[in-house]
């Protein structure tokens, strides 16, 4: 357990020291930013349940309202 958090913490400091930041340059308007444009479940068995969250970042100085999500 310790070694993991070790590894954690390592990887959380030396990633904006390799530049690796978010995708988000300041706008005025409200601009939605995806990390993360798609997900892969891989092989699902026919019925079963599949979750994945998808985190919508916003990087305008504007409140960024979500009215409609229709999943694909």
């Amino acid at each position: 357990m310790r070694h993991a958090v070790r590894i954690l913490l390592i990887v959380w400091i030396l990633f904006p020291a390799m530049g690796v930041v978010l995708p988000c340059e300041a706008a005025a308007a409200p601009l939605a930013v995806f990390p993360e444009d798609a997900y892969d479940a891989g092989s699902v068995k026919e019925g079963s349940r599949v979750v994945h969250d998808f985190v919508v970042l916003n990087c305008g100085e504007e409140p960024l309202e979500i009215l409609k999500v229709v999943p694909g």
